[in-house]
Protein backbone atom coordinates (compact mmCIF):
# COMPACT_ATOMS: atom_id res chain seq x y z
CA UNK A 1 0.00 0.00 0.00
CA UNK A 2 2.40 2.24 0.68
CA UNK A 3 4.66 1.69 -2.36
CA UNK A 4 1.22 2.45 -4.33
CA UNK A 5 1.04 5.65 -2.56
CA UNK A 6 4.23 6.25 -3.21
CA UNK A 7 4.98 6.46 0.70
CA UNK A 8 8.70 5.36 1.59
CA UNK A 9 8.81 1.47 2.70
CA UNK A 10 11.17 0.50 5.43
CA UNK A 11 12.34 -3.20 5.58
CA UNK A 12 10.46 -5.45 8.05
CA UNK A 13 13.55 -6.24 10.27
CA UNK A 14 13.54 -2.19 10.46
CA UNK A 15 9.96 -2.20 11.58
CA UNK A 16 10.19 -5.10 14.14
CA UNK A 17 13.37 -4.35 15.60
CA UNK A 18 14.28 -1.31 18.08
CA UNK A 19 17.53 -0.72 19.10
CA UNK A 20 18.73 -4.41 18.93
CA UNK A 21 16.01 -5.60 20.31
CA UNK A 22 12.21 -7.12 19.45
CA UNK A 23 9.57 -4.09 19.05
CA UNK A 24 6.57 -5.87 20.93
CA UNK A 25 4.64 -2.72 20.62
CA UNK A 26 4.55 -3.04 16.82
CA UNK A 27 0.90 -3.63 16.10
CA UNK A 28 1.28 -6.86 14.00
CA UNK A 29 2.73 -8.29 16.72
CA UNK A 30 0.10 -7.49 19.52
CA UNK A 31 -2.57 -8.37 16.94
CA UNK A 32 -0.90 -11.53 16.61
CA UNK A 33 -0.86 -12.85 20.19
CA UNK A 34 -3.47 -15.53 19.31
CA UNK A 35 -3.32 -16.44 23.66
CA UNK A 36 -4.46 -12.92 25.08
CA UNK A 37 -7.07 -12.14 22.58
CA UNK A 38 -8.92 -15.72 23.03
CA UNK A 39 -8.64 -15.53 27.31
CA UNK A 40 -10.33 -12.32 26.85
CA UNK A 41 -13.30 -13.96 24.35
CA UNK A 42 -13.04 -16.80 26.40
CA UNK A 43 -14.26 -14.76 29.40
CA UNK A 44 -17.72 -14.23 27.41
CA UNK A 45 -17.91 -17.30 25.93
CA UNK A 46 -17.24 -20.81 25.61
CA UNK A 47 -14.88 -22.70 23.03
CA UNK A 48 -17.70 -24.56 22.01
CA UNK A 49 -19.16 -21.28 20.46
CA UNK A 50 -15.84 -19.96 18.88
CA UNK A 51 -15.06 -21.32 15.57
CA UNK A 52 -11.29 -21.29 14.59
CA UNK A 53 -10.44 -20.99 10.91
CA UNK A 54 -6.72 -22.17 10.33
CA UNK A 55 -6.19 -20.02 7.62
CA UNK A 56 -3.11 -21.91 6.08
CA UNK A 57 -5.46 -24.44 5.09
CA UNK A 58 -7.80 -21.97 3.62
CA UNK A 59 -5.07 -20.97 1.37
CA UNK A 60 -4.12 -23.85 0.23
CA UNK A 61 -7.42 -25.96 -0.01
CA UNK A 62 -10.62 -23.66 0.98
CA UNK A 63 -13.39 -25.88 0.77
CA UNK A 64 -12.71 -28.20 3.33
CA UNK A 65 -12.25 -25.38 6.07
CA UNK A 66 -14.88 -23.18 4.54
CA UNK A 67 -17.13 -26.56 5.08
CA UNK A 68 -16.22 -26.69 8.70
CA UNK A 69 -17.61 -22.66 8.95
CA UNK A 70 -20.79 -24.08 7.40
CA UNK A 71 -21.62 -27.03 9.96
CA UNK A 72 -19.93 -24.71 12.75
CA UNK A 73 -22.91 -22.45 11.78
CA UNK A 74 -25.37 -24.98 11.21
CA UNK A 75 -26.07 -23.89 7.93
CA UNK A 76 -27.25 -26.17 4.85
CA UNK A 77 -24.14 -27.45 2.80
CA UNK A 78 -24.02 -25.13 -0.34
CA UNK A 79 -20.22 -24.73 -0.53
CA UNK A 80 -18.86 -26.76 -3.27
CA UNK A 81 -15.48 -27.41 -5.32
CA UNK A 82 -16.89 -25.91 -8.34
CA UNK A 83 -17.37 -22.62 -6.39
CA UNK A 84 -13.10 -22.12 -6.72
CA UNK A 85 -10.59 -22.11 -9.15
CA UNK A 86 -7.27 -21.42 -8.86
CA UNK A 87 -5.81 -18.01 -10.39
CA UNK A 88 -2.38 -18.92 -11.22
CA UNK A 89 -1.49 -15.32 -11.10
CA UNK A 90 -2.39 -14.85 -8.20
CA UNK A 91 -1.37 -18.04 -6.70
CA UNK A 92 -4.67 -18.47 -4.60
CA UNK A 93 -7.76 -19.49 -5.25
CA UNK A 94 -10.38 -17.62 -5.71
CA UNK A 95 -14.33 -17.55 -5.65
CA UNK A 96 -16.85 -18.56 -8.70
CA UNK A 97 -20.28 -17.68 -7.68
CA UNK A 98 -23.66 -17.03 -9.68
CA UNK A 99 -21.30 -17.07 -12.88
CA UNK A 100 -18.86 -14.37 -11.88
CA UNK A 101 -15.69 -15.27 -10.59
CA UNK A 102 -14.16 -12.49 -7.31
CA UNK A 103 -10.78 -12.25 -6.00
CA UNK A 104 -9.18 -10.20 -3.50
CA UNK A 105 -7.54 -7.13 -3.99
CA UNK A 106 -4.40 -6.92 -5.98
CA UNK A 107 -2.55 -5.80 -2.44
CA UNK A 108 -3.64 -9.61 -1.80
CA UNK A 109 -1.76 -12.46 -2.49
CA UNK A 110 1.69 -10.62 -3.26
CA UNK A 111 4.81 -13.17 -1.96
CA UNK A 112 6.12 -12.45 1.65
CA UNK A 113 9.47 -10.85 1.42
CA UNK A 114 12.58 -12.51 2.58
CA UNK A 115 13.43 -12.06 6.49
CA UNK A 116 16.17 -12.47 7.98
CA UNK A 117 17.19 -15.46 9.38
CA UNK A 118 18.37 -13.81 13.16
CA UNK A 119 14.75 -11.53 13.17
CA UNK A 120 12.65 -14.95 12.23
CA UNK A 121 14.57 -16.86 15.13
CA UNK A 122 13.22 -14.05 17.50
CA UNK A 123 10.02 -14.09 16.33
CA UNK A 124 9.68 -17.98 16.86
CA UNK A 125 11.19 -17.22 19.89
CA UNK A 126 8.27 -14.60 21.00
CA UNK A 127 5.68 -16.16 19.74
CA UNK A 128 6.89 -19.91 21.22
CA UNK A 129 4.61 -19.62 24.73
CA UNK A 130 2.09 -17.26 23.16
CA UNK A 131 1.69 -20.12 20.54
CA UNK A 132 1.91 -22.86 23.04
CA UNK A 133 -0.62 -21.32 25.42
CA UNK A 134 -3.38 -20.46 22.47
CA UNK A 135 -3.28 -24.56 21.54
CA UNK A 136 -3.56 -25.40 24.97
CA UNK A 137 -6.64 -22.90 25.22
CA UNK A 138 -8.22 -24.12 21.84
CA UNK A 139 -7.14 -28.00 22.22
CA UNK A 140 -6.09 -27.91 19.25
CA UNK A 141 -2.39 -27.13 17.21
CA UNK A 142 -1.43 -25.05 14.39
CA UNK A 143 1.65 -25.40 11.74
CA UNK A 144 3.12 -22.32 13.13
CA UNK A 145 6.73 -22.13 14.34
Amino acid sequence: NRVESHKPVQLFEDIVIKNGALNTKYKAIQRSLYDVHMEKWLKHFSLDQIHIVDGNTLIKDPLPELQKVERFLNLPSRIMSSNFYFNQTKGFYCIRSDGRERCLHESKGRPHPLVNNTVLEQLYSYFREHNAKFYRMVNHSFDWH
